[in-house]
């Protein structure tokens, strides 16, 4: 229970909104471009989210971001070009 109260505290802050949203508008703008996967963006952030970010939650909020956010973009740029998908 105690687990779940420190959990719902980090809602309250907003270093974890900023770092979701940040994650979700890295991976808009990365899976708009073709050839570009989740992958390549993650291994683009985490050195950066190891050097720079002191709260290992708030690092791997992003990095949840960037999966989620990109398994929802990736289809837009297939889509606008046209090509049939699943």
């Amino acid at each position: 229970m105690d687990a779940l109260r420190q959990g719902i505290e980090y809602l309250g802050q907003g270093g974890y909104w900023l770092a979701l949203s940040a994650g979700l508008v890295l991976a808009i703008a990365g899976h708009l471009v073709p050839g570009l996967g989740t992958p390549f963006l993650m291994a683009i952030a985490i050195p950066f989210l190891i050097l720079k970010v002191p709260d290992p939650v708030i690092g791997t909020t992003v990095l949840m971001a960037l999966v989620g956010g990109g398994n929802n973009v990736e289809s837009i740029p297939a889509l606008v070009a046209g090509y049939a998908s699943a």
